[in-house]
């Protein structure tokens, strides 16, 4: 496979029609699943970026997706390449947010996500895989260090005791024994120094950590942001370009980590709130759904409760029923005050003259009842939706 792969890429590289480029993209994202990592990183990745540049946006898009798929793929990375992604792989896609083609920017927002994921798996596995070989390495060394320091001496002893014989068989030549003796006993001392010296320098050299995980991690994230800060807020930014940012929020939440969500990612979400497609603004709650439980309680309060009272006004009734959804999903992560003062704005609602408005909001009362303490549901949730009921139910969960 690995000469099929090689055959492929100067296939592709000698292609002049479209179909024959993304035919050839195809083989060679199929040939490169059945060979090693080394060979998908140094040579199918390459080859893959070069289509990047193609005159034909079908070319591009598809090449796009297979170097997500391929470096997804990969069980592992060595830790040589720590850094080919904010080095190698992030820099040569930096000119797809500013594409001619939409459908390239808005393949890009679909795939930054499944990127910096991998990304994030990949740097997870080098940091564990050198903590697990460093210390049995370590441990090797001070066994290592042992035996030296073992071993040679008992050979200086046993050296010592061929000297004594032969000073007792030639009482003759006894100073010209002695001074063959002492060599060989001097010669024992110094290659136990040495060795023991290298030894200790291989341990010493292994303690330190292969990969820096922090400050790689810190790296990509970096890169990541100025992508994303591009596709949102880019002079070609599109309503579908956020949609498909928004679509795997999820993946980029749990990539950027509770503090970089709420500094950047949740600030760069709320700006979808003033777009003029409703669609858009359904996705912002179907995203938030997804990232709230990364976020932590105080971000929820500041955050999630100003955009319901946007949202519960919204001429879409698709609109109001996805931001109602989305409070019902993130409801066991709200204070308890922050719970029953949504639970007041949703509450008139179950009179709502949609019914999918009237589901949501039936799913999430029954939610806060769930996440509610018993005293609390039937001293608070109960009478601020009595009113709204033909009948009270006999259990609100």
């Amino acid at each position: 496979m690995v000469l099929l792969a090689v055959l492929l890429c100067t296939l592709l590289r000698g292609s002049k029609l479209q179909e024959s480029k993304r035919a050839a993209i195809m083989l060679l994202f199929r040939s490169a699943l059945l060979c090693d990592d080394e060979v998908r990183l140094q040579t199918v990745v390459p080859y893959l970026l070069t289509q990047l540049s193609d005159a034909s946006a079908n070319v591009r898009t598809l090449a796009l997706r297979c170097v997500v798929q391929v470096m997804a793929s990969l069980a592992r990375l060595p830790p040589a390449d720590a850094k080919v992604y904010h080095d190698y792989i992030l820099p040569s896609l930096s000119l797809l947010p500013h594409d001619s083609e939409e459908s390239v920017r808005v393949a890009y927002a679909l795939a930054v996500a499944h990127l910096a994921a991998a990304a994030h798996e990949h740097l997870l596995g080098m940091q564990y895989g050198s903590s697990n070989t460093t210390v049995p390495k370590l441990a090797a060394a001070g066994t290592a260090v042992e035996t030296a320091s073992i071993t040679l001496p008992s050979e200086h002893s046993s050296k010592m005791l061929d000297a004594n014989s032969r000073r007792t068989s030639r009482s003759g030549r006894m100073s010209s024994s002695d001074d063959a003796t002492d060599q060989p006993a001097h010669g024992s001392d110094a290659g136990a120094e040495t060795l023991t010296a290298s030894v200790v320098q291989q341990a010493a050299a292994l303690q330190q950590p292969l990969v820096r995980y922090d400050a790689e991690m810190a790296a990509v994230r970096g890169a990541v942001e100025k992508v994303v800060l591009e596709l949102v807020t880019g002079t070609r930014s599109s309503a579908d370009i956020k949609r498909g940012l928004l679509s795997h929020a999820h993946q980029l939440g749990i990539f950027f980590g509770r503090r970089d969500i709420n500094d950047l990612l949740l600030p760069l979400l709320i700006t979808c709130l003033n777009a003029g497609e409703w669609q858009l603004r359904g996705s912002f709650f179907g995203a938030i759904a997804s990232v709230g439980p990364h976020t932590g309680r105080d971000s929820l309060d500041v955050f999630l409760l100003p955009c319901l009272e946007q949202a519960l006004v919204d001429g879409e009734t698709a609109v109001v029923s996805d931001a109602v959804r989305c409070l019902a999903a993130v409801c066991s992560y709200l204070r308890k005050r922050s719970l029953l003062a949504a639970a007041n704005k949703v509450a008139p609602l179950l009179q709502h003259h949609s019914a999918a408005v009237r589901c949501s909001a039936v799913a999430f009362i029954t939610a806060a009842a769930r996440a509610l303490p018993a005293a609390d549901v039937y001293t608070q949730l109960s009478v601020m939706v009595a009113g709204f009921l033909q009948q009270q139910p006999l259990m609100f969960t």
